[in-house]
């Protein structure tokens, strides 16, 4: 899926920096902008996360991965613009943390 660094991007910066918390089988739907990168870990719990390409011009498009994140494995996963991620809440509770960074001035 995206396993390169591409030139022509910024780096990101961190503009905010979020929690959510779900109980289990709690489903967060596909989400995301062509703007704004993430940065998602997991602090605490277990959660299935899904990654999709959505640039339609891209020969990835609507192609996904997905990945394991919890407290024990320590993994974390930068989003680009452009992808849409969602997760799921696999363990009694979960604590999802997520950073992101972004052009302009934050909107919620």
């Amino acid at each position: 899926m995206w396993t390169f660094w591409e030139s022509t991007y910024d780096t990101p910066k961190e503009k905010i920096s979020k929690f959510t918390r779900s109980r289990k089988d709690v489903l967060r739907g596909l989400h995301g902008d062509d703007v704004t990168w993430k940065h998602i870990t997991c602090v605490w719990g277990e959660i299935y996360l899904v990654v999709v390409d959505n640039r339609p011009e891209s020969e990835n498009y609507l192609k996904w991965d997905s990945f394991i994140i919890s407290e024990r494995n320590h993994l974390s996963v930068l989003v680009p613009p452009e992808f849409l991620n969602a997760h799921l809440c696999l363990s009694e509770e979960c604590l999802f943390h997520y950073t992101q960074s972004y052009p302009n001035d934050y909107v919620d």
